[in-house]
This record gives structure tokens, sequence and C-alpha cells, in this order.
């Protein structure tokens, strides 16, 4: 599977809800939740492309679909990132977490994709090195109000299969580039999806 995901790069998800970058979740109790949904304005650069030239590798499928894609907050659940913009080789932290005053359930953690915007659409930035792509287990995880999942990565060829439960069977190509990128978890109950974005910055 190797199929683009076009959607743009607005500030807007497809329910209407408000993207802009200086984000707070509130739960029922006030409590807030840190951190950005997307940079303010256009990506630092668009690349044409992003293809693993000459080498035999199926890309990382895509676990959702365009239009069940949300923006920061769904139903329980916020996620957010902790910086618009990062350098090559410096390390994000995106954080879900439950934002209700209740319990609530996700699948589990590895259920993301890791996208790069190009001028063909979002592609997915990692490749499986294994014959065949691995699935994911499917399993109910309970995350009382104020819990959730935390995700680092260094964001290098190296860092980010290492942040990956498949790690060994996975790898980045072609090198990564400056531009926007994606993380969209779709884990969440349901066919919704929720994703952050950040601008990347390479020195050529």
């Amino acid at each position: 599977m190797d199929d683009d995901s076009s959607g743009g790069t607005g500030d807007e998800s497809d329910d209407g809800t408000d993207t802009g970058s200086d984000d707070e979740a509130d739960d029922d109790s006030g409590t807030r939740l840190d951190g950005y949904v997307k940079p303010e304005g256009d990506p630092v650069a668009i690349p044409p492309s992003f293809q693993c030239d000459g080498a035999e590798l199926e890309r990382h499928y895509t676990g959702y679909e365009d239009e069940d894609l949300r923006f920061g907050d769904f139903d329980d659940f916020s996620l957010r990132i902790d910086d618009r913009s990062y350098d090559y080789g410096e390390a994000a932290k995106i954080t879900l977490r439950n934002t209700s005053g209740q319990p609530a359930e996700t699948g589990n953690r590895h259920k993301y994709n890791l996208e790069l915007y190009t001028d063909n659409g979002w592609r997915e930035v990692r490749f499986w090195t294994a014959d065949h792509p691995i699935a994911y287990t499917d399993e109910a995880i309970s995350h009382e109000s104020q819990e959730g999942f935390e995700w680092e990565m260094t964001i290098t060829e190296e860092g980010i299969p290492a942040a990956s439960t498949h790690q060994d069977s996975l790898r980045v190509c072609p090198d990564l580039v400056s531009g926007r990128y994606r993380f969209t978890y779709w884990g969440v109950i349901g066919d919704e999806a929720i994703a952050v974005e950040f601008d990347l910055q390479r020195e050529e």
C-alpha cells in the first residue's frame, strides 16, 4: 500500500474545529493540556515528492481516511506537541490525554502515522524492511481522566524508527528534508483519527 493522503494543511478540521497554534485543552475540572496543534502559516518547504528510489520496500500503510481526520481534539481525547518547529536531530514530545472527567478507552499506542506534506500530498516517511507489513494488535486500553500516552522521538532517520514498536522492521527512506510533518494517532475508538503538525528545519 503506497497511497497518498492528499488532505491540505488548512487551519480547520473536517468538523470545523479551529486548530490554531496556541492550544490548551480544558477538561471538566479545568485542567489544561499545554502544547500545540500545528504551526502558523505555510510550511517552511514543500518537497516535490518523498520516494525511496532503488529499494524494494513497502511504505507503512495509512491507518485512517482523510474524512475521519481531526486536529487536536476528538471526543474524550486531546493531542498536543511540545513545539511548532524543530531542527534536525531535536526530540519532539507528543502527548495524548483523556481530557474528560471519566475513564475512556483507546487502542494501543503504536497505531500512528508520521507523514510529510509534499506536492503529491501527505506521504508516510517510514517503510517496512520486513517481507510484508506487520499488523498491529487490537486491544482496548483504559485511561483515567488526565491519563493517556506520550511519544518522544528524535527527529532523525534512526530516531523515528526507534520510537516505533516494530523498530527493527522499519526505516525512514529517503532522508528527512525540511518541511511540514504530521503525526496522526488512529487508535481512538471508532473511525476518527487525531493529528498534530510540526515543521522541520534541516540544513542542506
